[in-house]
């Protein structure tokens, strides 16, 4: 969820816009199913493993999402 702040003339905050859909990775309640890059442009979601999948997990890395979001939200 992106959240716009305002600090000056007085500190206000704004509308809750949901940056992308994360409902199809885990969700784990004891630990962290997510990370940001250290550059802070990228998430990595830990993504569950298909039903009769044989292969090796994958990595799915998405990147420039700020581009991607702006193109999204139509700016």
């Amino acid at each position: 969820t992106s959240v716009p702040v305002q600090s000056a003339p007085t500190f206000a905050v704004g509308q809750r816009t949901a940056l992308f859909d994360a409902s199809n990775f885990v969700l784990a309640g004891f630990h962290q199913s997510y990370d940001v890059t250290p550059d802070g442009r990228a998430f990595l979601f830990v993504s569950p493993r298909r039903t009769g999948s044989t292969g090796a997990p994958q990595l799915v890395w998405v990147d420039n999402w700020f581009a991607d979001l702006a193109v999204r939200r139509g700016r």
